[in-house]
């Protein structure tokens, strides 16, 4: 009985606060805050005074217990209620809980906008209910006021509470003032009431070409080409899909931070010379701050180039050092960034996708070619002392026997190819001037700052892009944080380096774990970081599979739960699978895949031709292993798919026609270990003739024409060879020229990780016949002319073998080598 009059009693609550409440389905009442002015008790079983406290800014509940009451359970309703007119938002269910022998004095404690605990204030510690919601759902943005029944089946007693405040309404902040600065694209920028960045509805609709951001270019003097636009605000979540700073705000704000009290962001023009941000901008949105705050120090959370920005002013102005207590570098490229070199060249999305949908590279190309902040993001001189480089080239490695490789430029030589590529001159000048070698070994050690900087280490960053001779490019991805490289990120002294070990660039001030770590870097709190940090290098693992196409086909990625990666219907790049690196550089395509899925390829032909693809497993930051496809015939139409497997040895399935039908599978032309993975010379492929010559040399018999082809790396794959022009065939064996006339041999060889030699040409002439020979030679009695032949081949290998250390001596040999055959024909 008593069970149902308490039930009743709470109908008849609830009622006040849902008129409407059947099978379970609650309708809120109009919008009023009238049903919660005042708190109600009756019976002798609660203690409440009334009056609320806060602790770290948040609601806190003092209740007590009778002593002399033997009851334990007691019945619950809590509810989360609009702060402006008390709309119901969430609740807990109604239900009974048990209390501990010995509880005396408790409360109700909100760690949170959202989510409370109920704790023995005798002993402050967190209480647990087994089933309780304590985590309210939220679909409006906070504050919030917070309304709670407590009943019990002892005198029915009840306690109905007014409705609090969940914020403190009148705080007196001890937190020293948060200021957060973005990186590169971290600020809107307005043309007029026309948003250029970021528009996401125009981004995100395919077809539709990003030239609406045209207006962001600079002139070639560095300065704007259109003066009417305007900066907004940093970027904060502009779409459900894509959250920049919002979470992390709000996660400050759950430890009793403040927007635009204690909380603060800084907007800037991300396309300007940084040192000029810093030394203006920057410096006065610091005074401004702490001139209108108790406090005499700022905390500094600092994005990307928004690093590079911060430690700008207190390089040039090191009296700034005494006005910042703690700085957190999440991101910065120190030292630079090949990915910026590669979005000056040949485009990059600059790892900034809303959704499934990138940033279109070229249009990033195109408003970047004079600003100067992504010249300032370009790898340092100091960069180079760290690695041998991010751009190669091909070229001869040796004029003589005509071996090209592909070289990995110096400092100089980068900066001079970078000015032959046409990029601005004047700005790659300041570009060097901007990372003087004090600036980009900045030690934090006695600047009086605590420092920290927080590194990603183990997903896919461009380290390095380089085009073969034969117009091919290749690209290569080391550990980092999918834009700044491990050692570039952690190249700053006097600071303690925290390791990402899941991140992506553009979000890593909100992503899970270092969301957490940068907020209890600043609050002084313990939120859990869910195994993403690490104080450790060493636990940094570069794991995982790329691959690339070379050719006219299209690059399309699957996860076993069919996400997709790859080109969308209008043409943009889809990045739907998390973690996944996508890069397109003219008709070539790369991917980074990592560990932990199974990865299916599919590639749709473009054109007629045919395509080469790489497969590389990678553990531990090495190339282990590389399965090379070469020269796969297509037409318009063909399809190809595949499974990768963990043996790297997977076949190709070729649709050649595209009707659906798979004609044939095809296996890897080559397996090759790490060190052969990694050859980028040319092999090399000498020419011996075999024959009866007059004095003037012109042939006067059949030649034996052979071709002997060497590479020191990978090994040769196939040679192939032409006469006078006509259809190239592999070549297989000796064959004969045995018609008067001149000949023209073309021949070139490839090697088994796909480094295609030049093609080589040999003129040879028959004239006169002389029969005597030619009966010797028809015959086949000649045969030791076959065996000067090998002898021939043999000699040609031994010179190969000798190459990289005798290179001078080789012209002089080759010469040798040639009299002596010519002599020996003679005989």
């Amino acid at each position: 009985m008593k069970n149902k009059f308490i039930f009743i009693a709470f109908l008849s609550f609830a009622g006040l606060l849902f008129p409407a409440y059947s099978q379970g389905v609650i309708i809120a009442p109009p919008a009023t805050c009238d049903n919660f002015q005042s708190t109600h008790i009756s019976g002798t079983v609660f203690g409440f005074n009334g009056q609320p406290e806060y602790q770290n800014g948040f609601l806190v509940l003092p209740l007590k217990f009778n002593p002399t009451v033997p009851e334990r359970n007691f019945n619950i309703f809590a509810s989360l209620l609009a702060e402006v007119n008390c709309a119901y938002l969430d609740s807990t269910p109604f239900q009974t809980i048990t209390f501990p022998e010995g509880v005396s004095n408790f409360s109700i404690r909100f760690i949170s906008d959202n989510q409370f605990g109920i704790f023995n204030d005798d002993t402050n510690q967190e209480m647990q209910f087994q089933g309780l919601k304590t985590t309210f759902i939220t679909v409006s943005p906070a504050p919030y006021k917070f309304n709670i029944y407590l009943s019990s089946d002892y005198e029915y007693a009840e306690l109905e509470s007014k409705a609090f405040d969940i914020r403190d309404p009148n705080p007196s902040s001890t937190n020293n003032p948060v200021l957060i600065i973005p990186g590169i694209m971290g600020t809107e920028i307005y043309k007029g009431s026309e948003k250029l960045w970021p528009d996401i509805d125009r981004m995100l609709t395919p077809f539709v070409s990003d030239s609406f951001m045209d207006p962001l270019v600079y002139k070639e003097d560095a300065t704007q080409l259109d003066t009417s636009l305007n900066i907004g605000q940093v970027v904060g979540k502009p779409n459900f899909l894509f959250d920049y700073t919002e979470e992390l705000t709000n996660e400050l704000q759950n430890q009793g931070y403040e927007l635009n009290q204690d909380i603060f962001t800084f907007p800037y023009d991300w396309r300007k010379d940084i040192a000029d941000i810093a030394g203006n901008e920057l410096k006065q949105n610091i005074d401004d701050i702490l001139a209108n705050s108790s406090k005499k120090k700022v905390d500094i959370v600092a994005h990307s180039q928004g690093g590079l920005v911060i430690k700008r002013l207190l390089f040039d102005h090191p009296e700034y050092e005494q006005k910042i207590d703690k700085l957190i570098f999440v991101g910065t490229p120190h030292l630079g960034a090949a990915k910026a070199g590669k979005a000056l060249l040949y485009g990059d999305n600059m790892n900034i996708s809303f959704g499934p949908l990138g940033l279109d590279p070229q249009e990033v190309k195109k408003i970047s070619q004079n600003m100067p902040s992504l010249y300032e993001l370009l790898p340092s001189r100091e960069y180079f002392n760290h690695t041998n480089g991010y751009i190669g080239q091909g070229e001869l490695l040796n004029l003589d026997v005509n071996v090209y490789h592909v070289k990995t430029y110096n400092y100089e030589e980068t900066e001079q190819f970078l000015k032959d590529k046409g990029l601005n001159i004047n700005l790659i000048d300041q570009a060097e001037s901007f990372h003087s070698s004090q600036y980009d070994n900045f030690d934090f050690t006695d600047s009086g700052i605590d420092a920290y900087n927080i590194v990603g280490c183990q997903d896919a960053t461009i380290t390095k892009v380089f085009q073969k001779q034969n117009g091919d490019y290749g690209l290569s991805y080391g550990p980092g944080d999918t834009t700044v490289p491990i050692f570039s990120a952690s190249n700053i002294g006097g600071t303690l380096n925290l390791y990402a070990l899941e991140t992506n660039h553009g979000t890593m001030l909100t992503q899970n774990g270092t969301r957490q770590q940068i907020v209890n870097l600043i609050a002084g709190s313990s939120l859990s970081t869910e195994g993403v940090i690490t104080p450790y290098a060493s636990e940094c693992k570069f794991n995982g599979q790329q691959v690339s196409v070379h050719s006219p086909v299209d690059l399309h990625i699957y996860d076993e739960d069919g996400n997709h990666t790859g080109p969308g219907l209008g043409g943009e790049i889809e990045f739907g699978i998390p973690g996944v690196q996508y890069n397109t550089i003219e008709h070539n395509k790369f991917a980074f895949l990592p560990s932990g899925h199974n990865y299916r390829i599919s590639m749709n032909a473009t054109d007629s031709g045919s395509f080469s693809f790489y497969s590389s497993i990678i553990e531990d930051s090495q190339i282990v292993n590389t399965a090379y496809y070469h020269e796969i015939q297509v037409n318009a139409t063909s399809l190809a798919a595949m499974s990768l497997n963990e043996d790297n040895n997977q076949v190709i399935s070729l649709d050649l026609e595209g009707d659906g039908m798979f004609d044939e599978g095809i296996d890897p032309s080559a397996i090759l270990d790490g060190e052969a993975s990694l050859d980028l010379i040319t092999p090399i492929t000498q020419v011996g003739l075999a024959g009866k010559q007059w004095k003037d040399g012109i042939y006067k018999s059949d030649v034996l024409v052979s071709l002997e082809a060497t590479d020191e790396g990978s090994g040769v794959l196939e040679t192939w060879y032409s006469l006078n022009g006509i259809d190239f065939e592999q070549y297989g064996e000796p064959f004969v020229l045995e018609k008067k006339g001149d000949y023209t041999v073309y021949y070139y060889s490839v090697d088994k990780a796909g480094n295609n030699e030049e093609i080589q040409e040999l003129g040879v002439k028959i004239g006169k016949i002389d029969k005597k020979f030619q009966k010797c030679w028809k015959n086949n009695k000649c045969k030791k002319i076959i065996k000067i032949g090998k002898k021939v081949k043999l000699e040609l290998k031994n010179i190969r073998k000798h190459v990289k250390e005798n290179k001078k001596e080789i012209k002089e040999k080759i010469k040798e080598t040639i009299k002596n055959i010519k002599s020996k024909i003679k005989r």
